[in-house]
């Protein structure tokens, strides 16, 4: 039970330490998304285009 208690601290540290900061956070929301407007604004294409575009953007072999 202790090696349980010691492995949530340690993540609850590392995640308040490491991942929870602003630009973190900030960069793991505004990235993909700009990343998805630039593959709408290189292609030119409109909305209709979504399902042809997201495997791009995820990386997946469409």
């Amino acid at each position: 039970m202790k090696q349980w208690i010691a492995f949530i601290n340690i993540l609850l540290k590392d995640m308040r330490t490491y991942y929870l900061k602003p630009p973190n956070v900030s960069w793991g929301l505004i990235f993909p998304l700009a990343w998805t407007g630039m593959f709408f604004i290189k292609s030119g294409a409109g909305l209709g285009s979504i399902p042809e575009l997201l495997p791009a953007v995820a990386g997946v072999p469409g």
